[in-house]
């Protein structure tokens, strides 16, 4: 309006997260909501209250958000929320509030503020906790110890081999000592080279698989106690063929693997019951961020006992 003060009034409109929908269970903190709402204000001014609430009334009518919305009140005086609708399906919620622009500048500026001081306590917990991590770790003695958040810290598997690393046209070289070898990290390279070479033609092809740089190293290593597997590049299913193939062509690892740790692969559920089976020694299976509770997959058979 033409005649705007410096402290007219705004409409601000604030659209954050749930706790239900796709966030069910999910606690937010202040930090958290501030961080994760999308705040617009108004870029006309108001000078009358009244002119401000008037508009605001119309951005909620014409907000899909707020489809069906009754005022509780005859007044019906902002804010307007639109979490009153109680549709739980929702993954964010919209609020529409009318402020001064004042008000609204010191509430936004004490935001800031809070979450300068989150952040200095978020930083001081974490390098706390690196710490922490570190004295664990080095307590432990010479147990393996993998982490893409304190890589600073981490005790490498005895033996180590990066399929990216090595020379397309040379040849697999086993280690002299690999019968006595008890920890292994294996990272395995991408699309063409997990699906043809580690786990097999879309791991079901036993010939490959025993051919595998992979499955020649478990041949070899009779007194190993713990896996770890990783990717590369593209994260690749680790499928029943893939586990039941180790256990017949490697049956020594029955006894003697105490630790299966995965990483960016793809672990669906019903391969966990596969493991169980023939692994029964584990005393340690890493699967943490490759398991999917999803069992829509067209390969599962929904007659079949869950894992």
């Amino acid at each position: 309006s033409a005649n705007a003060t410096d402290d007219s009034f705004v409409i601000v409109t604030t659209t954050y997260p749930t706790t239900y929908g796709c966030h069910r269970g999910r606690s937010w903190s202040k930090a958290d909501m501030i961080c994760q709402s999308n705040v617009d204000v108004s870029k006309q001014k108001y000078a009358s209250y009244a002119e401000a609430v008037e508009k605001a009334r119309q951005m909620r009518d014409s907000n899909c958000w707020f489809d069906g919305y009754e005022p509780e009140d005859c007044d019906d005086m902002p804010p307007y929320d639109s979490s009153v609708m109680e549709n739980y399906d929702n993954d964010e919620e919209v609020l529409i509030r009318v402020m001064k622009e004042s008000e609204f500048d010191e509430e936004r500026a004490e935001d800031q503020k809070y979450l300068d001081r989150a952040n200095e306590e978020a930083m001081f917990e974490a390098a706390l906790k690196r710490e922490m991590i570190k004295l664990q770790v080095e307590e432990s003695g010479e147990r393996v110890f993998y982490s893409y958040l304190y890589r600073d810290c981490q005790i490498p598997a005895e033996f180590e081999f990066d399929e990216s690393k090595k020379d397309s046209d040379s040849s697999f070289a086993l280690p002299a000592n690999a019968s006595e070898i008890k920890s292994i990290m294996f990272k395995v390279d991408g699309a063409a080279s997990v699906n043809t070479k580690v786990l097999g033609a879309g791991g079901r092809d036993v010939a490959l698989l025993q051919g595998s740089d992979l499955m020649q190293l478990l041949v070899a290593c009779t007194s190993l106690e713990e896996l770890y597997v990783r990717s590369c590049k593209l994260r690749t299913e680790i499928d029943n063929e893939f586990i039941e193939g180790i256990a017949t062509l490697a049956p020594h690892l029955r006894q003697t693997l105490k630790v299966l740790s995965i990483s960016d692969l793809n672990l669906p559920p019903w391969t966990l019951k596969v493991v169980g089976k023939h692994f029964p020694n584990l005393t340690r299976l890493d699967v943490s961020d490759c398991f999917s509770t999803d069992y829509n997959n067209w390969m599962v058979d929904y007659n079949d006992d869950p894992p």
